[in-house]
């Protein structure tokens, strides 16, 4: 997994870019919404190698969906005035 010192310390576009598709792989994995999500787009992740090709998770799916990595319930959840 990803360290926050390794996103803090990101000094470079190719660092970035390297920290970015990591989280992507990881999210992509352990992210049920975000997952079938892609599923449906017909997006193996495996095959997204460029930042640019990363889907964006629509903003009405953290309305309808609880969007969170792992297996256990979020510890703290923000919620948004719209």
């Amino acid at each position: 997994m990803i360290t926050i010192d390794e996103i803090l310390n990101i000094a470079t576009p190719q660092e970035f870019d390297s920290v970015a598709l990591r989280l992507f792989a990881h999210q992509a994995q352990r992210c049920k919404p975000y997952a079938d999500y892609i599923s449906l787009l017909g997006i193996d992740p495996q095959e997204v190698r460029e930042v640019s090709d990363i889907p964006f998770l629509p903003i009405e799916l953290f309305k309808s969906h609880d969007i969170y990595c792992g297996d256990s319930e979020p510890e703290i959840v923000f919620t948004s005035s719209n």
